[in-house]
């Protein structure tokens, strides 16, 4: 229910994103906008598909948000990563347990926070994520309370990049200690420069 979109225009909009980012499947599951519960379904119908997909890590909202919606987003992803490992209960496909959920950073709050850990990002992926919001014109482009998100973005993951000593970085959230299993990634990391330097 934005100002300048449809269902049919978010869902064109999401398609030429999904081509940007060259992504093969996205699914959405249905839950209405701005009125997005923790409940027992929601919870049930995504566990469901973490069964069916069996990812490696998980990522979803950071905690500290403004907007309802990703406040519930995290509360049903953190059941549906309970639900899905449970041996006795009712749910499609055999019982699996994601190795890590990480929170990134999409908050409708101006906070300083304080990442586990930085990834970096390359020119390339950065400039795909800046055309992948783009596509969402009817959010990004026509809405004049989002026109400066581009902006936003780049100051964030700059500083974040700079936290890294890297161009680019992008913040993420843990609940538990991230283990390496080399500590040369580390070292590396930390010069800026490659394991071969």
């Amino acid at each position: 229910p934005t100002p300048h979109g449809t269902p049919e225009i978010r869902a064109r909009e999401t398609a030429a994103a999904n081509k940007v980012l060259g992504i093969t499947e996205r699914l959405c599951l249905g839950f209405p906008n701005r009125v997005l519960m923790d409940t027992e379904e929601a919870r049930r119908r995504l566990a469901t598909e973490i069964r069916r997909v069996r990812p490696e890590i998980i990522f979803t909202h950071v905690e500290r948000d403004a907007h309802p919606d990703h406040l519930a987003a995290v509360a049903i992803t953190r059941g549906a990563v309970l639900l899905s490992r449970i041996v006795k209960i009712d749910l499609e496909y055999e019982p699996f347990r994601p190795g890590r959920v990480f929170r990134f950073l999409c908050s409708h709050l101006r906070y300083a926070y304080q990442p586990s850990f930085i990834l970096e990002v390359k020119e390339e992926d950065y400039q795909a994520k800046c055309q992948a919001l783009l596509c969402y014109e009817s959010q990004f482009v026509h809405n004049q309370s989002n026109i400066e998100v581009i902006d936003r973005l780049e100051t964030r993951m700059k500083y974040f990049g700079s936290l890294g000593r890297v161009k680019y970085g992008e913040a993420f959230i843990a609940d538990e200690p991230v283990c390496l299993s080399d500590v040369t990634a580390i070292v590396s990391s930390t010069t800026g420069t490659d394991k071969q330097a």
